[in-house]
């Protein structure tokens, strides 16, 4: 016999993803703000994007925290909506 997990039990893992992307959105947010920093502190100019102390293309962390960010509030955002209108389905 096959488990089959509770509809309780998929509403918990569906809060728990949406809670794992809210953090994924504001942890995105707040690198962005740190590689924007680092860009204004760490290089010699507006048109440089390696750091000088690291050695690292910040243009290219910048550019990557921007699409996370949005992508995992437009998830998030998505899940639960989803689990709401399923839960009402189930509900039913």
């Amino acid at each position: 016999m096959r488990y089959q997990p509770t509809t309780k039990l998929k509403a918990r893992l569906l809060t728990a993803l949406v809670v794992v992307l809210g953090f994924g959105v504001a942890y995105n947010v707040l690198a962005a703000l740190d590689v924007m920093v680092s860009l204004k502190y760490e290089t010699d100019g507006p048109q440089e994007c390696f750091s000088l102390i690291t050695g690292h293309n910040l243009c290219l962390r910048l550019k990557i925290h921007e699409i996370a960010a949005p992508v995992c509030f437009f998830l998030a955002l998505g899940l639960a909506i989803a689990k709401d209108v399923w839960l009402e389905k189930v509900n039913k």
